[in-house]
C-alpha cells in the first residue's frame, strides 16, 4: 500500500464511523442533542487528530474543537434537510 492509500483508508474509516453515529442518533429519535453533539465532537477529534499527525499535519494547529462543531453542525443540517 502507498502512503496515499493508507491515508484514504484511515479517513474512510473515520467518516464511516461518523456516518454510523449520525444514523444511529437520528434513528433513535434525536434525544439529548447537546450531550450527543459534545460526545461526537470530542470523539471526532480523538479519532482524527492522531491520523492527521501521523500523515504530517499539525493536528493541534489545524483541527480545533470549533472545526469539529462546524462539521457536525453541517451534517446535522443536511440530515434535517433530507428528512
Amino acid at each position: 500500500k502507498t502512503k496515499e492509500n493508507e491515508w484514504q483508508e484511515a479517513k474512510n474509516k473515520i467518516f464511516t464511523w461518523f456516518a454510523d453515529e449520525f444514523y444511529i442518533y437520528f434513528q433513535d429519535g434525536c434525544n439529548d442533542f447537546n450531550d450527543w453533539h459534545k460526545t461526537i465532537c470530542d470523539e471526532f477529534l480523538n479519532r482524527f487528530k492522531p491520523i492527521l499527525n501521523e500523515y504530517g499535519y499539525d493536528a493541534e494547529k489545524s483541527l480545533k474543537y470549533g472545526k469539529a462543531q462546524k462539521i457536525v453542525n453541517m451534517i446535522v443540517f443536511i440530515f434535517i434537510r433530507i428528512s
